[in-house]
């Protein structure tokens, strides 16, 4: 017997399928969430199927997880086996092919969705919506891609703007909108494309700026999130159930697949009597307990699996207990021989392995090691246990370094590109995960690093700076979008839309005593207001950009590679150009701030053919250097050219410059490279002399392969406490952000 299904609401509370009117030979998509609901108590074959008059024209699409939820132990041709209370959705596509309002059924087991669609000619005249400007769909439904028409009802010709959309969880891109001119009575087919990063319901407005007024197009979208436990390792048995209900997988069989509305699920392994659980893949390690999100790279509306891997140890298999202690943080990584499970523990665990297998753990901290202690010992962060026949117990200690306060170690893959403090305490971190094809973010997180919210970006793009003004708004320089400004709580309120120049990272950006932002382009250097538009701009002419700043005064000052420093009054009227000392001949890369006084620090490393050095300087009000250090620094031979370590500078409460200086070499974007060999951070008086310095050591322990064992120096954030964070990556079995606090001298 067929099962019986009813339509879940969508966010805007409607059970049908909402298409967007549509242009003869172009597509529309809509998706249902559908639930079994008919009380049964075993498995039933769910068929999908459309009939009806206008059947041609609706389409089913392939990411259907009610036709085949990809990868699922389930798969049947034409349909799939659902329980009840199983959640799955249907994605159909409208494709006209004749102009009218056509009709089809959707059939789900034995429930029928009447299907309804407008399609008309480009040329079509409907009533105006806004002025003379009309948009033909009240409500762009979920889905990654959607098409629709704006048309001219008025007399003269339109020009469209730029187009945006506004949600904390939702971000759109649009093709060949801006620039292109309606004539009266003409229309044109739009397209957007859409990247939801909160699961649930969503809510925003898109919209589009003409020469006639501002067109609002309101979006509701919908992402459900599916968890896969997909394979069952180890010599012993147990099973994994969810909460909430809907996994319950004994060695595969069961159910094994399920679609979430909720935002975290949580997972429990439950070995069988006698056996023992030994660990997961892509879930939490070794806690028999893995509470995420079900869904960690967003993909429009379609339903998405998260894998987890559950691995079970026999009754003859020996535990090795692994102790994590000390002031600072770390993980303990490693390779269980030919067993395929690999070690990572950042706290306590125990690991199960069957007698005879191998065990190397590495000890990798961006904090220092303090030694082994157990089955370990010494110093070094290499331990081989060798074969395992009886249970063993080790110590990790790591040790915080002089100075710090905290280290905080990202339990996700994400690598982080930039950050900055809240009035708060809050930090604001920008930065991706570190999975081909996932989503940027700018995300706040508390002292502890709970993440308090998090802002998605398009796929493939990361964040490179950000920013907050004395309202706690907050400013990220995006790839495609430029600036962005988000509310304190994460909603995106507008986009400059002008292009970031590549591989600046946070020193592209700086916010003005007076609520504006500026922004470096390739050969420009713009300044916003607080809403969006543009104050002003001035062309750079042959400076090549490399770092802006803004003074207490609102007096924006750019840094150029060849050693000059362009500065612009608040109205943008160029100022008398200052210089870093000793600049001559030499390519720079340069970071700058402003302290309370006028006086403008800078770091700066420079190459003069394969030489490499770098400057230390404060300049006073009037441009003339207070003090000058110079100092060489390594050069890293790359692909037949050479590279210098990238310097950073922020300004602590005290008034003391935080310096680092990271010696990687972003050979791609924020990703690490064989070229990365750590860095130093220092703090330097007012006076020019270093009131403390640290080293950061490349290599976190003695891996086999140094190209898995790095730390990179991101960006530094300082709060109002005298703290300066640093930010970066470093890597175990898996690249992770991290976050080491230091109280400045």
């Amino acid at each position: 017997m067929p099962p019986s299904m009813v339509v879940v609401p969508d966010c805007a509370g409607a059970t049908d399928a909402r298409f967007p009117v549509t242009a003869i030979g172009e597509t529309a998509h809509a998706v249902l969430v559908a639930q079994r609901d008919d009380g049964g108590t075993s498995p039933r074959l769910l068929h999908v199927s459309i009939d009806g008059p206008d059947a041609a024209s609706f389409v089913i699409e392939d990411q259907s997880s009610c036709v085949s939820l990809a990868g699922s132990v389930d798969e049947t041709p034409g349909g799939r086996l659902v329980v009840d209370g199983e959640t799955c959705s249907v994605a159909i596509a409208f494709k006209p092919s004749v102009e009218g309002t056509q009709h089809a059924v959707l059939h789900l087991g034995t429930t029928e969705v009447p299907l309804s669609a407008r399609s008309v000619t480009s040329t079509a005249r409907l009533a105006a919506t806004l002025r003379n400007v009309a948009m033909l769909s009240g409500v762009l439904t979920t889905g990654s891609e959607v098409d629709f028409l704006i048309m001219n009802q008025g007399s003269t010709p339109i020009t469209l703007g730029e187009g945006g959309v506004s949600d904390a969880g939702l971000s759109a891109t649009n093709w060949d909108l801006a620039g292109q001119t309606i004539a009266p009575g003409g229309a044109i087919q739009a397209k957007l494309q859409f990247f939801q990063s909160v699961r649930g319901c969503t809510t925003g407005t898109f919209t589009i700026a003409t020469s006639e007024a501002t067109l609002a197009i309101p979006i509701t979208s919908r992402m459900l999130g599916g968890v896969k436990v997909g394979y069952f390792g180890g010599a012993g048995s147990g099973r994994v159930v969810s909460s909430p209900p809907g996994i319950d997988c004994h060695r595969g069989e069961g159910m094994c697949t399920w679609v979430f509305p909720d935002e975290r699920v949580e997972l429990t392994a439950i070995p069988d009597a006698g056996s023992h659980f030994s660990g997961w893949v892509g879930g939490c390690a070794y806690d028999p307990t893995c509470a995420g999100s079900p869904l960690p790279f967003p993909s429009g509306g379609v339903p998405a699996l998260t894998h987890v891997d559950a691995y079970f140890a026999s009754p003859e298999a020996k535990a090795v207990t692994l102790d994590v202690t000390g002031s600072g943080a770390g993980t303990v990584t490693g390779d269980q021989g030919n067993a395929g499970l690999p070690v990572t523990c950042a706290h306590d665990c125990t690991m199960w392995l069957e007698p005879g297998t191998s065990l190397a753990l590495h000890a990798q901290t961006p904090s220092a090691f303090g030694g082994w202690g157990g089955a370990c010992t010494g110093a070094d962060k290499h331990c081989d246990l060798g074969a395992i026949t009886k249970d063993r117990d080790v110590t990790a200690m790591f040790s915080a370094e002089d100075r710090e306060v905290k280290t905080l170690i990202d339990p996700t893959s994400v690598e982080f590109a930039a950050g900055a403090y809240a009035s708060d305490g809050d930090l604001v971190v920008v930065g991706s995960p570190r999975y081909f094809g996932s989503n940027g973010f700018v995300r706040r997180q508390a002292p502890d690093g709970t993440v308090r919210w998090s802002t998605g970006f398009r796929p493939y793009v990361s964040p490179s700076a950000v920013a907050l003004d004395a309202t706690g708004a907050i400013y990220a320089l995006v790839p495609f979008d430029g600036v962005v400004k988000l509310s304190a709580t994460g909603e995106i309120l507008w986009k400059s839309g002008f292009e970031p120049p590549y591989g600046l990272g946070p020193a592209a950006l700086s916010v003005l005593p007076d609520g504006r932002v500026a922004e470096l382009e390739s050969r420009n250097v713009f300044i916003f207001d607080a809403n969006g538009f543009p104050s002003w701009f001035a062309d750079l002419g042959t400076c090549v950009p490399s770092a802006v700043a803004a003074s207490p005064a609102n007096i924006v000052a750019v840094a150029c590679t060849d050693g000059v420093i362009k500065r612009f009054d608040p109205t943008g009227a160029a100022l008398p150009a200052w210089t870093i000392p000793n600049s001559a001949g030499q390519t720079h890369t340069v970071s700058m701030a402003f302290d309370a006084t006028g006086s403008l620090f800078l770091h700066a490393t420079r190459l003069a053919g394969s030489i490499g050095s770098r400057v230390i300087a404060r300049l006073d009000a009037t441009g003339a250097p207070a003090f000058t250090v110079i100092e060489p620094v390594s050069v890293i031979a790359e692909n037949q050219s050479y590279s210098v370590a990238r310097p950073g500078l922020r300004i602590a409460s005290n008034g003391q410059a935080f310096l680092y200086l990271s010696h990687h070499a972003r050979s791609f974007g924020t990703h690490l490279s064989t070229a990365d060999t750590g860095g130093l951070i220092q703090t330097f008086t007012s006076a020019g002399t270093t009131s403390w310095m640290v080293d950061k050591p490349a290599a976190l322990g003695t891996d086999a392969d140094p190209a898995l064992d790095l730390l990179s120096i991101a960006d530094a954030a300082c709060d109002a406490t005298n703290h300066c964070a640093l930010l970066g990556t470093y890597s175990g079995q898996e690249l992770t952000g991290w976050v080491e606090v230091f109280a400045t001298p």
